[in-house]
């Protein structure tokens, strides 16, 4: 399980990558309220042999803590903006 920090809140994440070709598209995992990125890992390994698969759980859920102050803000800006940051420090 990587670890990466956003805004001093941790966040953990899957990348599963496809044997295919590094063109395809990354599917993103997001998982629902009181959920963590493991909801999505059964499919996310099916669909990673055409596609690289990218679950991460959201502040405050699952494996993703921190102890920045703006770990209470749980806001849909702070999970797109989170997500954004993800991806960007990703690549």
């Amino acid at each position: 399980m990587p670890l990466i920090d956003l805004h001093g809140v941790t966040h953990a994440y899957d990348f599963i990558p496809s044997p295919s070709e590094k063109t395809t598209p990354v599917i993103v995992f997001i998982h629902g309220w009181l959920l963590s990125r493991q909801y999505w890992q059964p499919l996310a390994e099916k669909l990673a042999v055409n596609y690289p698969c990218l679950c991460y759980d959201l502040r405050g859920f699952g494996d993703s803590q921190g102890t920045s102050h703006k770990q209470t803000d749980y806001s849909l800006q702070s999970y797109a903006h989170d997500l954004s940051c993800l991806l960007a420090k990703l690549e």
